[in-house]
């Protein structure tokens, strides 16, 4: 072997030396190298969530729910109960009958007013109930009512006034056996009727008569529909309920109305 071989021989021998030193080296502090690296935190996965009624609600606000009804009441979302002739005092007690020549004959029975009212005079005879109660503030009333006969018009009756008095006015939603029907009526003009519109009913059925205030007039609904009126009412923006109630409307000459009614109701 020649000179020059064995001095690169020799070379590399030492070469592949200190490489294998180094790398001892390395491989005895790589576990603390390791641990002086920054680790990174676990970061937790945030669900998505749909607010709930009561997180919208802001501090010092107080959640409210609209009036509603149990369903053995029967009656539209926002109304509220007056009566169901439940109790034997119930005529005596929420109502006040106005009927100077007493032609109607009214018993509670089973849940329900049975009205009889007939006149043998040669006149028409009108005879009335109103409410006996107070109410706060109203903006609807109704009634499930079912009319047998009809010598003349039973009607949910709403009196209407301005704060200042004046315009006055009166609307009836009347029933007969067969129809329905809206009038409007202007006291402070003895009683000028106005002919609104009126919706043939099934006969011998309840049906749900509903007057109240909507879009700054008002509205006349059976069984839950509006009545399509031939004629707009006249209904200045000042008018508020005053009172309400049901008319027996009898025509003379023997004439009778005959029905019941279920329940009776008001919108707050």
């Amino acid at each position: 072997m020649s000179k020059d071989n064995s001095s690169r021989i020799i070379i590399i021998a030492a070469v592949i030396g200190l490489v294998g030193v180094m790398c001892a080296a390395l491989i005895g502090i790589l576990p603390d190298i390791l641990d002086r690296i920054p680790k990174a935190s676990a970061t937790p996965i945030l669900s998505a969530m749909t607010p709930t009624a009561t997180s919208l609600i802001e501090p010092g606000q107080t959640e409210t729910a609209t009036p509603t009804q149990q369903a053995s009441n029967g009656l539209p979302a926002g109304y509220m109960l007056y009566d169901d002739f439940l109790t034997e005092n119930s005529l005596t007690d929420n109502w006040q009958v106005d009927d100077p020549k007493r032609i109607c004959n009214l018993t509670v029975r089973s849940g329900n007013l049975f009205f009889d009212c007939q006149n043998k005079t040669k006149n028409d005879i009108n005879a009335a109930m109103q409410p006996s109660k107070l109410f706060a503030t109203i903006s609807g009333v109704l009634a499930r009512v079912t009319v047998t006969e009809a010598g003349g018009p039973f009607q949910l009756t709403a009196d209407w006034k301005c704060a200042s008095g004046a315009p006055e006015r009166a609307y009836h939603l009347a029933l007969s056996t067969n129809q329905a029907s809206a009038s409007e009526f202007y006291p402070q003009e003895n009683w000028r009727e106005n002919p609104l519109g009126s919706v043939l009913v099934s006969s011998g059925q309840p049906h749900l008569l509903q007057m109240e205030m909507a879009s700054g007039g008002i509205a006349f609904l059976v069984d839950g529909q509006n009545m399509p009126l031939d004629t707009a009412p006249d209904f200045p923006i000042c008018l508020g309920f005053n009172n309400w109630g049901f008319s027996f409307f009898v025509w003379k000459d023997n004439n009778s109305i005959r029905g019941e009614i279920d329940k009776v109701g008001f919108k707050p």
